[in-house]
């Protein structure tokens, strides 16, 4: 018995093959598998994140990518959203889970109104590179009224928008142009926390990202980040 066909879209080649050794089980497996997903999806939902039950189901190994959004200018919230659709208009690129949005604490140059930071997933076609999407993230910076400062002190200040590429699949870049994956990545509270909220098995680096968020001084309370 082959696994029935109005169910066989929605299994991975693994979880049908695994149905089709089991003959006389089949129906079984088959709603075993779809319930414990459901299962899975629902609990993910609650946590706030924003997935769809095809990004649950999508295939493993596809390449994937993820970006920090950031800002903490008067519209910030507008800013990050804006962020996000110009991420989905670019060619070849799909978006994945969104994190919520967090408040966050400014860190170095703290004299500046709190940040709205949020994590992208993105599935890159395979034209896209690290540097060139690093390339494609500074002209949406630069579209949304981005502009750095030559000023070291500012190197932290206030800003439009931040959109940067922390990790691209296990790529790693030390071009100066596009470091991959983000040097800062594994001390900024601001990013590994929403990063864990749609990644929670990530590694970087050989160690997990929540063990390097447990190795950070820094507090969670809600949606907020004091660090």
């Amino acid at each position: 018995m082959d696994v029935p066909c109005a169910h066989a879209s929605r299994l991975t080649a693994t979880e049908q093959a695994f149905c089709n050794q089991n003959r006389p089980d089949a129906l079984h497996a088959v709603g075993f598998i779809l319930s414990a997903k459901k299962d899975m999806l629902q609990t993910l939902l609650k946590s706030g994140l924003n997935l769809s039950e095809g990004n649950l189901m999508a295939d493993q190994t596809k390449l994937r990518a993820y970006v920090s959004l950031g800002s903490n200018c008067d519209n910030a919230a507008e800013k990050l959203a804006a962020a996000l659709d110009a991420l989905a208009e670019l060619p070849e690129m799909g978006i994945g889970a969104v994190s919520p949005v967090y408040r966050t604490e400014p860190q170095e140059y703290t004299e500046q109104p709190w940040f709205l930071n949020q994590v992208v997933e993105l599935f890159p076609g395979d034209s896209w590179r690290p540097c060139s999407l690093v390339d494609a993230l500074l002209d949406i910076e630069a579209r949304l009224g981005r502009v750095r400062s030559p000023d070291p002190v500012l190197r932290f200040g206030p800003r439009v928008i931040d959109v940067d590429l922390l990790l691209f699949g296990q790529e790693r870049s030390t071009d100066p142009h596009c470091l991959v994956p983000h040097p800062r990545l594994t001390v900024r509270a601001f990013v590994m926390r929403p990063l864990l909220d749609i990644a929670p098995l990530i590694v970087v680096d050989g160690l997990p990202v929540r063990d390097w968020l447990a190795r950070t001084v820094c507090r969670v309370e809600g949606d907020r980040i004091f660090q």
